[in-house]
């Protein structure tokens, strides 16, 4: 599963949205990352990390966005992602163990002969790419606050 840097399974167990353009830049390394709109256009709004387990990625906590679900006024909507929630937070381990793991570890050792394996993303490849957009986000905030020290 994902490096300790970035967001584990069970760790995250809220609403949230994720960074558009660090999803941009995933999918220029793997086409089977979905789009961070959802079907009206606006962001994606994910549940826990399992929003789809065969298109999970690795996401470090800096491109999180925590979604204050009583704030929304569709009471419908929000009434399903609270029943979401529950249902996760009640079958962590399941989902984990028998479902997120079980996916992950047959991806990373190349099972033949497996299709649905063929939808998932490169998880290995996308840990990498997520450690590299993290330390480059590091380094550009690090010459911005350089720059505003200098400023000041």
């Amino acid at each position: 599963m994902p490096s300790s840097s970035s967001s584990t399974f069970s760790s995250k167990l809220s609403n949230f949205f994720l960074n558009t353009s660090y999803v941009e830049c995933l999918q220029k390394f793997d086409r089977n990352v979905l789009n961070n709109e959802d079907e009206d256009g606006g962001i994606r709004k994910y549940v826990g990390i399992v929003y789809n387990i065969s298109s999970m990625i690795p996401v470090p906590d800096s491109e999180l966005t925590l979604l204050d679900i009583d704030s929304l006024t569709d009471l419908k909507y929000k009434n399903m992602l609270n029943t979401q929630v529950i249902y996760i937070r009640k079958n962590t381990t399941t989902l984990q163990e028998d479902h997120a793991e079980v996916i992950y570890n047959q991806k990373t050792k190349n099972y033949p002969n497996i299709g649905y394996l063929n939808s998932t993303v490169d998880f290995k490849l996308l840990e990498q790419k997520m450690l590299e957009y993290v330390a480059t986000k590091e380094i550009v905030e690090g010459k911005e606050q350089a720059s505003a020290h200098k400023q000041e």
